[in-house]
């Protein structure tokens, strides 16, 4: 058996004569990807980038929800349940697309605990790591503070395959606008739901 590169499967997709629209493109393009990685699967050295399969595929469970600090509120009309649910609805047409339908976040596996909790953090202690009480890595105490309090609440997190803290947007050691755990159950959402 030859060695399959990821160059040698888009050029044989590319080169095919058969792919002359776009449709007939999209389709030799998923069947012929889904016949390589099955050759590679069989007897190549194919790792894919995230493991955990059961993230890539089919609908997935999601808990979501608010937190704010002891000094820094989120705006509750800008994180409303309707407007998380119109940005979740973009994240799952997204999904649906780029994954030809194997992947998605459909609405009814949507959970948004429908009070706002409050983590035991300045936004300071968050944003600067040199403030009294700083946690040392501010990504897991976040999480791991939200976590405790959706257990606290009666959540069973294993029965979620991600859950979403959004949190008032701070910058300093928080440099990003959302960051995901790959794999893993964690997202952040700094200030941001767009």
């Amino acid at each position: 058996m030859r060695k399959l590169t990821v160059r040698s499967i888009w050029s044989r997709w590319w080169n095919n004569s058969r792919c002359s629209s776009r449709r007939r493109r999209i389709a030799a393009c998923e069947f012929s990807l889904e016949l390589e990685r099955r050759e590679l699967l069989s007897g190549g050295s194919f790792i894919p980038s995230n493991p955990d399969v059961a993230r890539n595929n089919g609908p997935q469970t999601q808990l979501v929800v608010r937190a704010n600090f002891q000094d820094a509120t989120l705006d509750a009309t800008a994180f409303s349940n309707a407007n998380i649910r119109a940005a979740m609805s973009s994240v799952n047409d997204f999904h649906v697309r780029q994954s030809f339908g194997k992947l998605s976040f459909p609405d009814n596996q949507l959970t948004i605990e429908p009070t706002t909790i409050t983590l035991p953090f300045t936004k300071a202690q968050i944003e600067n790591g040199a403030t009294a009480g700083a946690p040392s890595d501010p990504n897991d105490a976040i999480h791991d503070s939200a976590e405790s309090k959706l257990t606290t609440l009666g959540y069973n997190l294993a029965n979620y395959l991600h859950v979403t803290v959004i949190f008032p947007e701070v910058s300093g050691r928080i440099g990003y606008a959302g960051l995901a755990q790959v794999p893993g159950q964690r997202l952040w959402m700094n200030g941001n739901i767009d």
